[in-house]
């Protein structure tokens, strides 16, 4: 009896394009809890520029939150590698977002949020995924079914 109840508890998986399982990489707890990390380092980081035009102390606060906001992208970086995030499109979106924040004027613009957002869009959600893969010239698993 025991073994029935199992067989039918037991969840096929939904299919997605082409076939394949729609399989997230991206949850919403993880996706909840980097955001609030990028936000974190976000705020800081406008909050030492805003600091900028106070003599001396201002241009070290401003180079530590430069410095804090790197320090989390490459950590950001390092994540996503370690999760699995695949392709050119996924690499290009997150070092973009990365190197974008390291520009003095454009740091007050939330650019690694921003990356970490089309980053999931991506990665979470197969036909942009097959967009994307043919957009760049190399096709994906997916697109390839």
């Amino acid at each position: 009896m025991p073994e029935e109840i199992k067989k039918k508890e037991k969840k096929t998986p939904e299919k997605g394009v082409g076939g394949t399982e729609n399989k997230k990489k991206f949850g919403l707890g993880e996706f909840i809890l980097v955001t609030l990390i990028l936000l974190f380092a976000e705020i800081f980081d406008f909050l030492m520029n805003i600091a900028f035009p106070i003599p001396v102390v201002g241009q070290v606060l401003s180079a530590l939150g430069s410095l804090f906001s790197f320090v989390v992208g490459a950590f950001f970086l390092l994540y996503l590698f370690l999760k699995g995030a695949s392709g050119l499109k996924t690499w290009t979106t997150g070092i973009a977002g990365w190197l974008a924040n390291s520009v003095p004027l454009l740091q007050i613009f939330p650019l690694q949020i921003l990356a970490w957002f089309v980053v999931v869009a991506i990665e979470n959600n197969p036909r942009l995924e097959k967009i994307a893969s043919v957009a760049s010239g190399k096709p994906s698993a997916i697109a390839k079914k």
